[in-house]
Order: C-alpha cells, then structure tokens, then sequence
C-alpha cells in the first residue's frame, strides 16, 4: 500500500472531532467525496463535521446525508483536526478557515487540484485524478471497506460530476474500474438525471441571457458571454452552474470564457480543449483549476474587468499559437 495512502487511512480510522472542510460553491465531487469519507470512515460516531462556507446547490439535493453539511457558522466542536477535502489552496474554503488554522491543530488535505503549495502535516494530492472522489474511492479500496448504498452513491455522483459522466479527457481506467466497483449499489439515472437534465427555471433563464450574449474572439477560437447582477434578478448565483460549458459548443473554439457579476467581485470560468491549459491562465489571474476547466475570482468594475480579461485570454491564445 502507498505510504500516504496508509498514513491517511489511520487518521480517518481514529481521527475523532474532524472538521473535512469543501471548497466554496460545492459541486458534486466536493459533496460527494465529503459525504463519501463520512460515510465509510464511520464519521457520526467520530464526532466529525463537514462543512462548505456555501449551501449546496439544489439539484444535488437527491445525495444521501446531505444535511449533515453545515455552514461554518454552526460548528460546534472543538476540532482536534482539519482534513480539506477537494481544495488545497486556503482561500478556496472562503473566508473562515485561517482562524482555526491559527492554532496547532494538525491539517490534512485530499484534493487533485495542483492550484497552490499545502501546508500541513499530510496530504494526498494527485492532479491525474479525474475527480477527488476519485482518490476517495481508492482509500476505500486499500482499505479494504465495501461501501454501503450511501458511500456508493455519493462517491459515484463525484465521478460522474467531474468527468462530465465519464466523457472527459481526465477519465482514465482507474476511474471506470472506480465506476464499475460502484455500479451496483447506485441509481445511476438518478445521478445523471440530478446532474445533468434537471435544470431548473432560474438556471435556463440565466443560459438563455448567457447564449443571447454570447460573442467571439480570435477567428472564432474564442467564446465567452457575460451574465450581470441584472441577469440574476429571476434566479439565484448557484444556478449558473455548468453554463459555461456552452462556450465551447461553437466548432472551432478552443477557449470558452463565462464572467458573473456578483455582489463585490466577478466570478470567472474558463473550459478549453486540449492544448490549451487554461489552468496556466488562472493561475496568471489570481485563481486555479484543471487544465480544461478552471476559474477565478476579480475584484473590480465589471466593465474594466471585463475588457482586462477578454484581452488576457486573446493574448494567452496569440502566445499559445506562437509557439505551436
């Protein structure tokens, strides 16, 4: 067994009073890989607490245990230790964390994003992993443990969420093989179904306004839209999720781009093609993320902001085809 692997699994076997902290905006790898430890690690009886500074969105009401997330403001306990949990990087968490981590309370992560240095005393980081509940499943799997309908559940709805239903380049063998150990204790229309063709109205109002505004860049290898706080007025933050995706649907874009106004800064989400990591273009604007898709948050006038990043990304194009 690896090293980190057995390191880890003792500390979920005795670990008690553990916070797993989520990074902000759950999806479903973050909630499912949350609820995945809780489950098959035994949690409730270790006292432990899952927490994501955000409400989870509500078309991943269907995960099993998802009331046992709860905000920062309801811990209750005094942690012995902190386990991040598809996030390495502090400000991920949002803005609730750095107290804890004041004191002397050990910190561990598990995450396969490569966004930022972590500084802990364990972690098991694995960027090829196409999903955290990836790297879940695995601990499971050392550890000899046979999930339960709800580890099960939870674990398959991360790796679905994250590779699009086993659609993405990230997908690899240990993922299917993951999937398959999994398939027979889950309702996997469910889980697509809840993932993917359950959009709510708020959510096909903000696609509708995002398509309408949809422009392009760079000989067409460029898309993005832009969505104002006054696109938001019929429907809340959280249901933009997955419109940028829809950036990349015109044939011949390799970057597609989405810009939310929210109340004090502006969320940014990219997706691209192979051969045009725009994790690298996150990181140069303060964020992080995967190599096909990633994201940041600005401070600033959304139309300054907006002209600043639409430049950046055609410049981070022109580079790229410079030096293929």
């Amino acid at each position: 067994m690896n090293q980190l692997y057995r390191q880890m699994i003792e500390i979920l076997q005795t670990q008690r009073n553990l916070l797993l902290v989520g990074h902000i905006e759950p999806d479903g790898d973050c909630l499912g890989s949350l609820l995945g430890l809780y489950f098959a690690f035994h949690g409730q009886e270790k006292n432990w607490r899952l927490i994501t500074q955000d409400s989870p969105a509500d078309y991943l009401n269907f995960l099993p245990g998802l009331n046992k997330i709860i905000r920062p403001q309801a811990i209750d306990i005094v942690p012995q230790g902190i386990l991040m949990v598809d996030c390495c990087a502090l400000n991920r968490t949002g803005n609730w964390l750095a107290d804890y981590l004041q004191t002397d309370i050990p910190r561990y992560c598990i995450d396969h994003h490569q966004t930022a240095h972590f500084q802990g005393e364990l972690a098991i980081i694995e960027p090829q992993a196409a999903a955290c509940g990836e790297i879940v499943a695995a601990l499971l799997q050392q550890a000899d443990i046979q999930p339960d309908v709800p580890t099960a559940t939870a674990l398959y709805t991360a790796l679905a969420a994250d590779t699009g239903c086993f659609r993405f380049g990230s997908t690899q063998s240990r993922t299917l093989s993951q999937a398959a150990w999994l398939r027979p204790l889950v309702d996997i229309e469910q889980i697509r179904i809840a993932l993917y063709e359950s959009r709510s109205k708020g959510n096909m109002h903000l696609l509708k306004q995002a398509l309408q505004k949809l422009e392009y860049g760079c000989n067409g290898q460029f898309c993005y839209s832009v969505l104002t706080r006054d696109d938001f007025r019929a429907a809340n933050y959280a249901e933009a999720s997955n419109i940028v995706n829809f950036t990349l649907l015109t044939a011949g874009v390799k970057i597609g781009m989405l810009i939310e106004e929210h109340e004090g800064y502006l969320k940014v989400s990219l997706r691209s093609r192979p051969g045009y990591p725009v994790d690298q273009l996150a990181r140069r604007l303060g964020g992080g993320g995967h190599q096909q898709a990633a994201g940041c948050r600005r401070d600033g006038n959304l139309q300054t902001e907006s002209a600043l990043l639409i430049a950046t990304v055609e410049h981070y194009l022109q580079q790229i085809k410079q030096t293929s």
